[in-house]
C-alpha cells in the first residue's frame, strides 16, 4: 500500500439539472380537427382521413416533430403500462394496478417533455398527441 499514490484534486459535483422548463411550453393545444365529422354519421375510414388531415396540414413533419402517447395496456397480472414514441425515442412505462387511463396519459406526456428537456437539441418544435382530453387539459391550465 505504500507505493499507491492518490491524486487529492477536488472536483465540485455537477450543478443539478434545471427543472422542467418545457412544461412552461405548454401553450397551445387543439382539441378539434380541421374539417367537420360527426362521429355518429361517418364511418371510421372518414374519421381516420379527417384525423390525418389535422396532423400533418396543422403540424408538417418538415417543421415539428410528433410525440404520440399510446395507453394504457393491460398485462395478465392486471398492471398497466403506457408508451410514448416518436423517430427519435420510445418507452414504455410500468404503472401498476391503481393507475386511471387519465393517469396513464398524464405520466406519458410528463416522460415525453422529460426526454425533451434531457435532449433540447432533438427538435425546436415539437407535438405530443394524446387520445385523452381530460389530460391535455389538466396539463394546459396547470402550467
Amino acid at each position: 500500500m505504500d507505493g499507491l499514490q492518490f491524486s487529492t484534486c477536488v472536483q465540485p459535483l455537477s450543478p443539478p439539472p434545471p427543472p422542467l422548463t418545457l412544461w412552461k411550453l405548454i401553450t397551445l393545444y387543439f382539441l378539434d380537427l380541421l374539417s367537420q365529422v360527426s362521429k355518429i354519421q361517418d364511418y371510421v375510414a372518414t374519421l381516420l382521413s379527417a384525423n390525418m388531415e389535422t396532423i400533418y396540414n396543422r403540424f408538417p413533419l418538415d417543421a415539428w416533430m410528433h410525440i404520440y402517447t399510446e395507453g394504457p395496456k393491460v398485462d395478465i397480472n392486471g398492471s398497466t403500462r403506457t408508451g410514448i414514441f416518436c423517430e427519435h425515442f420510445s418507452h414504455y412505462l410500468p404503472l401498476g394496478t391503481d393507475k386511471t387511463t387519465f393517469d396513464d396519459e398524464v405520466e406519458a406526456i410528463k416522460v415525453a417533455l422529460i426526454h425533451l428537456n434531457v435532449c433540447p437539441s432533438l427538435s425546436e418544435q415539437f407535438v405530443i398527441f394524446s387520445d385523452s382530453q381530460a389530460a391535455i387539459l389538466t396539463i394546459a391550465n396547470c402550467y
